[in-house]
Parts: structure tokens; sequence; C-alpha cells
């Protein structure tokens, strides 16, 4: 990979920590993510931390051409949230497009603990429409 690539990709990751961040600041969410650099030392860790607590995972990916993500992407991240027992959430853009998230179809639908086999059911959607219920989620759990 490239320093440019790798640039770009690491820029994506502190723009979603950001968005992510605002967000929860404008929900009175105590949650703070930021960059996993810790994510090169050791195997099976997302790109950002912070929703440990709350049973996530988080895997950026930025690339130039496309219009869905790899399965790669995807075995990534849920290798890695099946590693610490979490939610995988994928959120990638490629150029010209909107930034979009992948998630487990479970994810918002039970109040079971999340079973990896559900993560082969997948949805995706606009990553900005994400954040409403995404938040929702989020203030449900911290209130419990």
């Amino acid at each position: 990979m490239s320093k440019k690539s790798r640039t770009k990709g690491h820029n994506f990751e502190r723009e979603v920590a950001l968005i992510l961040n605002e967000a929860f600041y404008m929900a009175d969410l105590p949650i703070k993510v930021q960059r996993d650099l810790a994510q090169y030392q050791e195997r099976d860790r997302g790109d950002l931390v912070g929703l440990e607590d709350y049973g996530f995972v988080i895997e950026c990916k930025r690339y130039a051409k496309g219009n869905k993500p790899l399965t790669a992407w995807w075995d990534q991240v849920t290798k890695a949230a099946d590693y610490q027992n979490a939610i995988p959430l994928l959120i990638y853009r490629f150029d010209r497009q909107q930034s979009e998230v992948q998630f487990p179809l479970m994810m918002f639908i039970t109040e079971r603990e999340h079973q990896p086999e559900f993560n082969e059911y997948f949805v995706r959607m606009d990553f900005d429409k994400f954040l409403h219920p995404f938040i929702s989620y989020l203030k449900a759990k911290h209130e419990q």
C-alpha cells in the first residue's frame, strides 16, 4: 500500500471519529472514539476505539473505485468482532460517493446477545442516515 493510500485511510478514520464524536456530544453521550494506533501491533482490532463498552468494533475503508465493499473488508471486521465478542461496523467510502456503513441485520431488531452467525446477514445504508438509529441504540444501552 502506498504512503498516499495509507494517509487517505488515516484521514478517513479521523473524519469518521470526528463525525461520531460530534453526534455523541449532541446526544449527551459520554463516548469518545479515536484511531486505534495499537491496530498495527496487534491482530483482530478495529480502526477506532471507544465503543468497546457498548460492544462494537469499527473498521474504516477509503478507496478510489468501487460501488460496494469487498468481502475481505467484512471478513476483517467480523473476525475482529468475533474475537472481541462485539458487533462489527464497516464504514467505507469510494471517491465521489457518500460514506456508507455495513452492519449485521440483527443489530437493531433483537434484544438478545449478539451472535456471530448473524454477521452473514447484513445491511448497507448511508452513514449519515445510520447515525440516528445508532445514537438511539447507544442511548438505550447507556441508560441500562
